[in-house]
């Protein structure tokens, strides 16, 4: 579940936008309609600053929030990694968590199944900020 008091953007992410904070509403994991493989979501995690970040990608229930999938990783400046779900985990679907400490941009693709047709969509990501609590300064009466 997302905490209260947390602030998804309301724009989503556009291209140029970085932070150290996402979340995609809705990832799906689905068995391959005539095989024994699993389709899963593909998340890249872009670092285009010159640091190395470190990221964390959490994969999470929709009914409870518990925890499918976390990997973690070093993300060398300027490239992107690749984190995965669904291979271990058939007909799972939630959200996704990204946290960094660096500004990091996410792309991603989760799998479809409509009637017969199978396939891959976008994943939409949103920043996420936890607002910090201004303390309430007492003046004297």
């Amino acid at each position: 579940m997302i905490p209260s008091g947390v602030i998804l953007d309301g724009e989503g992410a556009r291209m140029n936008d970085a932070a150290t904070a996402w979340v995609a509403p809705v990832f799906l994991s689905l068995s391959n309609p005539d095989t024994e493989t699993v389709r899963g979501a593909q998340v890249w995690v872009l670092n285009p600053g010159a640091t190395d970040a470190k990221v964390t990608v959490r994969f999470l229930r929709a009914v409870n929030g518990s925890l499918v999938s976390e990997s973690a990783e070093t993300v060398k400046a300027k490239t992107s990694e690749i984190f995965v779900v669904g291979t271990d985990f058939t007909d799972e679907w939630g959200w996704c968590h990204i946290t960094s400490d660096q500004p990091v941009a996410p792309w991603g693709l989760t799998c479809f199944e409509t009637g017969g047709e199978t396939g891959y969509l976008n994943m939409n990501w949103y920043r996420y900020e936890v607002p910090q609590r201004q303390a309430q300064v007492k003046r004297p009466t």
